[in-house]
């Protein structure tokens, strides 16, 4: 009960973060039409209890990404079909599948945040560890320990520029 509890207060989290920019506009990277156009996919699939029709949806899905391989929502689609279907039939490999698919969009599209989303989605469902699940979710709102540390190291250069006017080199004597 407690890991199904935590499961759905990371996912509230994670949707939050996408859905309403927190953490620096991570979600301003997509373009608002993109972002409805996924939610209501999302939503509808929801709803969806046959797994055949899925499977059928996922097929004519796949034919898509075949002619298009570059296309970041087509990933995410055959992502979010998946990741249902795994719910539906309560099957890892279908979660596999749905995460394989939002690594291909996150590749294609780093800067968008549902491909992390759904991979973060995938992977909890795959049964990994909740401390990678949450260390993601940091990661992609920038309280990671390695970001908070670029960030003070860039203020420092930028700091000692600013006082200097320029870095200083150092002579050779």
């Amino acid at each position: 009960m407690k890991a199904f509890m935590l499961r759905a207060v990371l996912q509230q989290a994670a949707l939050a973060v996408v859905v309403c920019g927190i953490g620096g506009g991570v979600a301003r990277a997509q373009a608002p039409a993109e972002r409805a156009d996924l939610e209501r996919l999302r939503d509808s699939l929801g709803t969806a209890t046959d797994s055949v029709s899925l499977k059928r949806l996922e097929a004519a899905t796949i034919e898509v990404a075949k002619r298009d391989r570059d296309n970041p929502l087509i990933h995410l689609r055959l992502g979010f079909v998946a990741y249902r279907l795994g719910e539906v039939a309560k099957s890892k490999p279908h979660y596999d599948d749905a995460a394989g698919e939002f690594e291909w969009a996150s590749d294609l599209k780093p800067d968008w945040p549902y491909p992390w989303y759904g991979l973060g989605l995938a992977e909890l469902a795959q049964g990994e560890n909740s401390a990678i699940a949450i260390e993601n979710l940091r990661q992609q709102l920038g309280l990671d320990y390695l970001t908070k540390a670029a960030r003070a190291s860039s203020r420092g250069s930028r700091s000692r520029c600013s006082r200097s006017g320029s870095p200083r080199r150092r002579r050779r004597g």
